[in-house]
C-alpha cells in the first residue's frame, strides 16, 4: 500500500493495480501504466463491490482490500462466457 491512485496516476504502482484488477475480472483494458476513464471505471466497480467508497481513487485502505485474501472476483464479469449450471 503505497500514494492514493486517481486518475492521471502513472507509474508502476498502476501498472500492478490495473493487472490485479484485470485478474479479478473488474478491468478490461491494456496494461498501461496510466489510470485513465477504463482504470478510473474498475476502480469504482471493485469498491463498490467491497463496500468501499465508490470515488475512483484507491486509496492505501483500498489497496490493502485489493492486494488482500479478501478481494474477490467481479461474479458477473468473471461468468459472462459460461453458460449457466443447469440443476438437476
Amino acid at each position: 500500500a503505497g500514494a492514493v491512485i486517481r486518475e492521471k496516476s502513472k507509474g508502476e504502482p498502476v501498472t500492478k493495480l490495473q493487472t490485479r484488477l484485470k485478474e479479478l475480472g473488474y478491468y478490461k483494458g491494456e496494461l498501461t501504466g496510466v489510470c485513465d476513464e477504463d482504470t478510473v471505471a474498475a476502480i469504482k466497480l471493485f469498491e463498490g463491490k467491497h463496500g468501499l467508497v465508490a470515488d475512483g481513487e484507491m486509496s492505501a485502505a483500498d489497496q490493502q482490500v485489493l492486494y488482500g485474501a479478501i478481494a474477490h472476483a467481479d461474479r458477473e464479469a468473471a461468468h459472462q462466457d459460461t453458460p449457466p449450471r443447469r440443476q438437476g
